[in-house]
């Protein structure tokens, strides 16, 4: 098999608090509705990306990673069976629920949930804010009813947010993304959520089951393994931004986005070369040397697995 680039179709997800920032920044076609999340790289029940383009159109992401092994996740294992990411833009037109995911610990009590850490790179913020972490001294007691008595805002920490910036959300952080950013986010693939409040609109909340994942100790969210270009450097995956070229890490699977709203980048294998417009995405396998060039374009290079990228 021919190793290059994989292109990915985008899964749209429609949601309440979403809008039409990805179109007007990227100039994609979006369906009709109000579009909170595009999956630029998914491999769960809820959406399996799909190869766009290329010898292997038309094979889902599950199928790649049975039938090309380490060719593609390097040495990353597999996560139950599939694709150890899930990679998305996120247009919070509206605020979204103030939720927490759940950690390991919090998973073997949870029949049916899955850990899920993330990350955020501001894209756009037009005014823009996010809540993360629970304000000092704030007890499991205190978050309950403040819960029932519609103060739960009161208790988490509001940072305002601009284009460029980077927050770290670890399973076990209650957090919410505000109106108005539009943002990259990196994750372990879950999809699971509860949430503690929905601003009065009206969705279940998960009040019991949430609270049995909120980390209510004062914990360090400022992201592991930031050094130079790299945002952060976990066990579970990398993420680097870059503004002119790199060398995607040897054996290891990438991802890259194309973050600007103008410009390209060039992706450089062998004697062949892809052009990645602004808000593309694409998969590198693992076995496939590749140089990353930015042209007048930022661009995020996400390492699956741990380790730290040079």
């Amino acid at each position: 098999m021919k190793l290059e680039p994989l292109a990915l179709a985008p899964i749209y997800k429609r949601k309440i608090w979403g809008g039409r920032n990805i179109q007007r920044l990227y100039g994609r076609e979006l369906p009709a509705d109000d579009i909170g999340e595009s999956w630029e790289v998914a491999d769960l029940e809820q959406g399996v990306s799909v190869v766009q383009g290329g010898p292997l159109d038309g094979s889902t992401l599950r199928q790649l990673v049975a039938s090309m092994g380490a060719d593609l996740l390097g040495d990353a294992k597999p996560q139950e069976g599939g694709f150890g990411l899930l990679v998305k833009l996120l247009d919070a037109n509206e605020s979204l629920s103030l939720q927490v995911h759940p950690d390991r610990a919090a998973v073997d009590r949870l029949p049916g949930a899955a850990l899920k850490t993330e990350c955020w790179y501001v894209l756009e913020s037009r005014d823009g804010f996010i809540y993360k972490g629970l304000k000092p001294g704030v007890r499991p007691d205190d978050f309950r009813k403040a819960i029932e008595n519609n103060t739960v805002g009161d208790c988490v920490i509001r940072h305002d947010v601009r284009a460029g910036d980077f927050h770290w959300l670890p399973a076990g952080t209650v957090h919410a993304l505000g109106a108005g950013v539009v943002v990259a986010e990196v994750q372990t693939p879950s999809d699971t959520t509860y949430r503690v409040s929905d601003w009065g609109r009206g969705r279940e909340i998960h009040i019991d089951l949430a609270m049995q994942c909120i980390h209510f100790d004062d914990e360090d969210l400022s992201p592991p393994g930031a050094s130079g270009d790299v945002l952060v450097s976990c066990e579970f995956f990398t993420v680097a931004r870059h503004t002119v070229a790199a060398a995607k890490p040897a054996g290891k699977c990438a991802v890259v986005m194309a973050v600007s709203p103008v410009g390209r980048v060039r992706i450089d294998y062998g004697q062949k070369k892809m052009t990645l417009a602004p808000g593309q995405t694409v998969l590198i396998p693992a076995a496939l040397d590749a140089s990353i060039i930015a042209e007048s374009c930022e661009y995020l290079l996400v390492t699956l697995g741990s380790g730290e990228v040079k």
